[in-house]
C-alpha cells in the first residue's frame, strides 16, 4: 500500500492546522509525520491486520471464540478512544479528532504485538482467530474514523486486498459462521 501525494499532504495539513496558534512548516517534520505516523503506525497496523486475515483465514474475519482479561482492557481503551473521538468531532475539533483516530491505530499495533497472532496460529487457532478478528475490527474502526480526513484511504485498502473498489465499506469482509 502506498500513501502519496494529496493523501499525505491532506494528513499533514490537518494534523498541523492552526487552531489556537500559528503553524510552522518544515520538510523534516513533514517527512517525520509521513514516516512515523502514516507509514509506521497506520500503514503497518492496517496492512498487517488485513494481510494476516487474508493469508491465514482466506479473507474471512474469524469468529471471536473467547476473550481474555487483557482483551477486555484493550477493548475498553478502544471504546474510550472512540467516545473521545465522537466528542471532539462533535465539538468541531478536527485536529484532536485526527490525533485520537491515530491513537486507535497505535492501540491496535500494541494489541497485535502483545498477542502475536503469527505465533498463536501454530499453537491455538481459536485464540489466533479471536486476535485476528479484534485486529481487523480495530482497523475497520480506524478507517471509519479516518474517512472524514482521508476519504480515499478505505478505498485504497479495499483495492489492495480485494482488487476493486465496489461495495459499501461495511461489507469489506464476510464473517465466518463457525
Amino acid at each position: 500500500m502506498v500513501l502519496c501525494g494529496d493523501k499525505v499532504w491532506r494528513y499533514y495539513l490537518l494534523v498541523n492546522r492552526p487552531e489556537q496558534s500559528d503553524t510552522i512548516f518544515t520538510w523534516k517534520d513533514f517527512a517525520a509525520k509521513n514516516n512515523t505516523e502514516l507509514l509506521n503506525n497506520l500503514g503497518n497496523f492496517v496492512n498487517r491486520s488485513l494481510n494476516f486475515c487474508f493469508a491465514r483465514f482466506e479473507g474471512c474475519v474469524p469468529a471471536v471464540k473467547e476473550t481474555t482479561a487483557e482483551d477486555a482492557q484493550h477493548l475498553s481503551k478502544l471504546s474510550e478512544l472512540v467516545e473521545s473521538y465522537v466528542e471532539v468531532m462533535e465539538a468541531y475539533k478536527l485536529k484532536d479528532g485526527l490525533k485520537i483516530a491515530m491513537k486507535l491505530s497505535s492501540q491496535g499495533n500494541l494489541y497485535m504485538q502483545e498477542n502475536k497472532p503469527w505465533v498463536l496460529l501454530k499453537s491455538d487457532r481459536n485464540r489466533c482467530g479471536t486476535v485476528t478478528a479484534v485486529c481487523v475490527n480495530i482497523a475497520y474502526t480506524f478507517l471509519l474514523c479516518e474517512l472524514m480526513f482521508m476519504p480515499a484511504l478505505p478505498k485504497i485498502f479495499w483495492q489492495v486486498f480485494c482488487g476493486d473498489s465496489s461495495g459499501p465499506l461495511h461489507a469489506w469482509f464476510h464473517t465466518q459462521s463457525s
